[in-house]
This record gives structure tokens, C-alpha cells and sequence, in this order.
């Protein structure tokens, strides 16, 4: 549905500047009333959520008729990238670590 991209948000002093996160539209879906309806749901819930569990949205808006949303970024490996770590190493990824991120996915879907 989106493209993602990581960028950095400068304030309008120029000096202080910020990694983030944004969040565009696919260009042949911007074009559908039902992907931008979707999208902009996305934005009204996304605002709504304050938990360190769930990346908090900064902003959105329209550039050139592309809808996007400016995001947290996270710094980090993700899950698809350590299950694939593990694979190659034919290990499993530790218990302790795997009930660890479990817990803190439902604390995000708890609140």
C-alpha cells in the first residue's frame, strides 16, 4: 500500500534536525478514493496512539497529490531480518528474546 523511506526533519532554524520515518501512498493507488480512505484512517488512528510499544506519527500532508505520514523511526533490526539471521545459523532465536518481543507486541495491541 506504501512506500517507506527514511529521511531526516530539519526545524525551521535549521540546526536541530531528527531521523524519521515517511510513509507515502503507492502512486497507482493515490489515484483510488477507497487506498486514500484507507490511508487517511490509518492517519486519524496512528494520531490517536500514545505508547512506547507503537510508533508515534508526527505528521501528514500532501506533496505533489502523494498522501503521506511522517512517523518515529526505529532503529534497529526487525523481526523478518533476525528470523533470517537465525536460519542462516541454523539456530533459534532464544526463548528469553522471543517471549520478550511477544509481550511487548501485546502490550501495543492491549492499549
Amino acid at each position: 500500500m506504501a512506500e517507506i523511506y527514511r529521511a531526516r526533519a530539519v526545524d525551521l532554524d535549521g540546526k536541530s534536525t531528527q531521523i524519521c520515518c515517511i510513509k507515502k501512498i503507492l502512486p497507482h493507488l493515490s489515484e483510488d478514493p477507497d487506498y486514500r480512505q484507507m490511508f487517511m484512517d490509518e492517519a486519524r488512528v496512528a494520531f490517536s496512539l500514545h505508547h512506547p510499544n507503537i510508533v508515534q506519527m508526527f505528521d501528514m500532508g500532501r506533496m505533489d497529490e502523494h498522501l503521506f505520514l511522517a512517523l518515529e523511526f526505529v532503529d534497529g533490526a526487525d523481526l523478518q531480518e533476525l528470523l533470517l539471521r537465525a536460519r542462516d545459523h541454523a539456530s533459534p532465536l532464544p526463548l528469553a528474546g522471543v517471549l520478550h518481543v511477544a509481550i511487548d507486541i501485546l502490550k501495543g495491541l492491549h492499549y
